[in-house]
């Protein structure tokens, strides 16, 4: 999973497993589902400010890109849905 800043002034993601904080969780509670030790599933679209660093683990289309900048990449240990 990659982390990444936002450069821009804001940027949406729409679908993926993100890596958040609580207090980056807490405020968007109800787009997200829970999965445990900081992943969570978009159900809805969510919205970062400049600034902010997540995790991201999906593919990047290159208008999102155009607004992110890569800080780390970090290996994450998947919940097992088998």
């Amino acid at each position: 999973m990659k982390q990444y800043s936002v450069e821009e002034r804001s940027v949406t993601i729409s679908s993926g497993i993100l890596l958040l904080s609580n207090d980056q969780a807490e405020a968007r509670t109800t787009h997200l589902e829970n999965l445990g030790d900081g992943l969570y599933q978009v159900n809805q679209p969510v919205q970062f400010k400049r600034g902010e660093i997540f995790g991201y683990d999906g593919d990047v289309n290159k208008d999102i890109l155009q607004q992110i900048k890569v800080v780390k990449e970090t290996k994450v240990g998947r919940r097992n849905n088998a």
